[in-house]
């Protein structure tokens, strides 16, 4: 059963309830005070009634000869005087308890020597008190009022009645009732039809309430708004069940925006993540390569080194040797001539040793430049590593050819050395250039160990580079795990709010 049935069977059921409730309330309440006010309307038309027979029969009561007398009147048997008494009412006048005077008729008689109840006797005639009630007389209900009538003694002798006929009282109570059932039956149409026209309406809010809650819970937030009505519960409820609607509407187009947007970044950063995890992968296979190129480099100029200290004592021997030649230098003119010519030739290859050097010296510094940023440029350094082999190469060369003139040098000194006291001079200027010789030898030997140890810093260099990589390829591929999982979230969380119609 519907909500709105309930309500309109429980407001009709009290309503009829409060109505039958009502109407008994209101039928014992009149029937009680009709019987009052007409009995009370009795009693004043007994005491007027008394008044008039005092008026019209002066005297005491008495009783003589068993007959009822008001002063000298007898009270028995009247009629038409008792008529005008009476008026439209029932007036009886007792001999004890017996009717000696009536208008009350009795199969078309006056109920003259008719008897009164037993119980209006006793009250009346035994207490002496009035008796206002009501009571049947000879067959038909009355509103009475019984007087005790007392002669000048104080003596009860009889009874003055005055009544009405209670059927037509009884006929306007019942004509009352029947307007109060027609009233409140026509009082239960107009509420019963408010109440069911009130309750439609509220109940319609509820339908409204309760058909966008149903259609929102099955994921449809494109229901028109709530037409609110009023400004009850029920209309705040209708407000704020269309503030929920829009604001979840709005939520679920911000969320999917929002998804959308995860799952197209998730995507980027996920293929980002690849290429960046294959690129650090690369990066590190190619640093890999240049540490071990310059660990070779660095092991070839370390022979360089050693070759041009080697260099280094031939020419301070040849120095020493020049010395002892001195004595005869004078005579070695011609052969010093040669050896000057050797000279030369040394100084040129010397000359060409240095040039490689300082080359050297300054690839040397390139190459910590581009293992600097070998992160982005790897393979620019492996061109500057095979520069530096071809120039350790040709200085491997040069100290060759340098070793080779200085062994003729040497050849040609010892061939001068015989001539030495005639070519001291001579000597002395080789002296001169063998030292130079020495000396240029020398650096070479010290810039070569400087290479040698710049060459070192720079491979260890290298390796944290490639440390780095390493690194960063592993967190290359944590982060593509993660973007692939984050994507996969943002999927799941499309498939959610797709289920909602915005």
């Amino acid at each position: 059963m519907k909500l709105k049935t309930q309500a309109v069977i429980f407001v009709d059921g009290c309503l009829l309830v409060a109505c039958v409730l009502l109407g008994i309330l209101a039928y014992i309440n009149s029937a009680k005070g009709f019987d009052e006010a007409y009995i009370s309307k009795v009693a004043d038309v007994a005491e007027r009634v008394e008044q008039l027979i005092e008026v019209k029969y002066p005297g005491e009561w008495n009783i003589k000869e068993g007959k009822l007398y008001k002063g000298s009147t007898l009270m028995e048997g009247l009629s038409s005087e008792l008529d005008a008494l009476a008026g439209e009412e029932a007036v009886t006048i007792f001999n004890n308890d017996t009717r000696v005077s009536t208008n009350v008729m009795k199969d078309g008689q006056r109920a003259v020597g008719t008897k009164a109840n037993d119980d209006i006797v006793a009250t009346v005639m035994g207490k002496g008190e009035v008796a206002n009630v009501e009571a049947d007389v000879i067959g038909v209900p009355y509103y009475t009022c019984y007087q005790p009538i007392v002669d000048g003694s104080g003596k009860r002798v009889g009874m003055l009645f005055v009544g009405a006929p209670s059927a037509p009282v009884i006929a306007q109570e019942r004509e009352f009732l029947f307007k109060m059932a027609l009233a409140a039956v026509v009082l239960f149409l107009i509420v019963g039809a408010v109440s069911i026209y009130i309750i439609n309406r509220k109940m319609n809010a509820v339908y409204d309430v309760t058909e966008t809650m149903t259609r929102i819970a099955a994921g449809d937030l494109t229901t028109n708004d709530i037409t609110v009505i009023g400004n009850d519960e029920l209309a705040q409820l209708a407000v704020n069940t269309n503030k929920m609607k829009n604001t979840m509407h709005e939520l679920m187009k911000s969320i999917g925006v929002s998804a959308s947007q995860v799952a197209a970044g998730s995507k980027n950063i996920s293929d980002s993540g690849n290429m960046l995890a294959q690129g650090a992968t690369t990066q590190a296979a190619s640093v890999e390569q240049l540490s071990a190129t310059i660990q070779e480099i660095t092991n070839q100029t370390a022979q360089n080194a050693q070759k041009a200290e080697h260099a280094n004592n031939i020419t301070r021997d040849a120095n020493g040797k020049a010395d002892m030649g001195n004595r005869r230098m004078n005579e070695m003119l011609k052969a010093m001539g040669d050896i000057n010519e050797s000279s030369n030739n040394i100084a040129k290859i010397i000359k060409v040793i240095d040039e490689i050097a300082f080359q050297t010296n300054i690839l040397a510094l390139n190459a910590a430049v581009e293992a600097a940023r070998a992160g982005q440029h790897g393979k620019g350094f492996a061109v500057v590593a095979e520069e530096v082999r071809n120039l350790a190469a040709r200085s491997a060369k040069a100290a060759k050819e340098t070793t080779d003139i200085i062994e003729e040098s040497i050849t040609k000194v010892n061939l001068g050395t015989q001539l030495a006291n005639e070519t001291s001079e001579a000597l002395k200027s080789i002296k001169d250039g063998v030292g130079q010789v020495a000396s240029l030898v020398s650096e070479i030997a010290d810039a070569s160990v400087k290479q040698n140890s710049s060459l070192q810093m720079l491979n260890q260099g290298v390796v944290q580079v490639s440390n780095v990589v390493q690194t960063n390829s592993a967190t290359a591929e944590e982060s593509a795990s993660a973007s692939v999982e984050l994507s996969a979230q943002a999927e799941l969380l499309q498939e959610a709010v797709r289920q909602f119609k915005v």
